[in-house]
């Protein structure tokens, strides 16, 4: 139905948008040292880029690694012919992609809870940034009983909880790399195209959030091309914007990350075969925007009329 289809691109659009307001805010400190035409390049060239061969070649890669018996063309008429055989072969496989994708969200989550300084942090600021190693406590306690449950029900998921831990420590690593050489980006002597190519492989460092996520919506890999398209048109038009605009929305990934949590809870129950229905990821992701959004109109209300 079509309304479904809307709820379903307007969920992973609002994703997409809060996943990327860190790298947006960046973006927007190394583009304000750019000429006006090269902005309008960013925008335009570095969009299509972005959303055909990155937010494109993410999910398939993604689908695909999760079939090795299926070439990509296969992998691709499965997808977009919705041909009955190769379709059930993908579904087959879902399991083992919610579960990698839920891991790999759920430690994103917990990262931020526990590590990272945040501007409205439900009065535990200081006793995570004071035991910030329970961190890696936890993950050793979930990793745990998340490998033990698994082994006793499928070892193909005990394997995809492990490639979820994987990917989240090399990911998060590639993360805090690019993020401080954007940092010291603007103090370097660098020609504007090589500010524009780090621009897109930042944006590529910081897409897999997103797509990951959007698996807890849909299957469907032309809607997350779509949905997601859509956010990353919104957010590189903020970044052109600038910073004043940005900065209004003070605690927007707060609420980015509260509704990755709710999504990884979402996609390792439904590896083990809960049915939640099509609708509640996006109105958790919505109904936690929303709240934090809020806050933020709020918070920027107050700061600009005590001024």
């Amino acid at each position: 139905m079509w309304w479904q289809t809307g709820l379903i691109i307007f969920g992973l659009a609002l994703l997409e948008i809060a996943c990327s307001i860190d790298n947006a805010v960046l973006n927007a400190k190394i583009l304000t040292d750019l000429p006006k035409k090269y902005r309008r390049f960013f925008l335009f060239w570095g969009l299509l880029f972005s959303i055909i061969v990155v937010r494109g070649s993410f999910p398939f890669f993604l689908i695909w690694s999760a079939n090795p018996a299926l070439s990509w063309w296969q992998v691709f008429l499965a997808i977009f012919n919705q041909s009955s055989a190769l379709t059930a072969s993908l579904m087959e496989s879902r399991a083992w992609l919610l579960m990698a994708g839920g891991v790999y969200l759920h430690l994103i989550f917990w990262s931020w809870f526990l590590t990272e300084e945040k501007r409205f942090n439900f009065l535990v600021g200081r006793f995570t940034k004071k035991y910030h190693f329970l961190f890696y406590f936890l993950v050793l306690v979930l990793g745990g009983l998340l490998l033990w449950t698994t082994s006793l029900v499928n070892l193909q998921l005990t394997i995809s909880a492990l490639i979820g831990f994987g990917v989240f420590f090399i990911a998060d690593g590639l993360k805090r790399g690019a993020y401080w050489t954007g940092t010291h980006l603007k103090k370097a002597k660098l020609g504007v195209w090589s500010k524009l190519v780090y621009l897109e492989v930042l944006d590529a460092a910081f897409v897999l959030d997103g797509i990951i996520g959007s698996f807890a919506f849909t299957m469907n890999l032309p809607l997350i091309i779509v949905g997601s398209g859509l956010g990353a048109l919104v957010v590189r038009q903020l970044t052109v914007q600038g910073l004043p605009w940005l900065t209004r929305w003070t605690f927007l990934k707060n609420g980015a990350l509260f509704s990755i949590l709710f999504l990884s809870i979402i996609m390792i129950a439904e590896s083990f075969g809960a049915d939640f229905g099509w609708w509640l990821a996006p109105v958790l992701s919505f109904v936690g925007l929303t709240i934090f959004l809020a806050l933020s109109m709020v918070h920027w209300k107050r700061k600009h009329y005590k001024k």
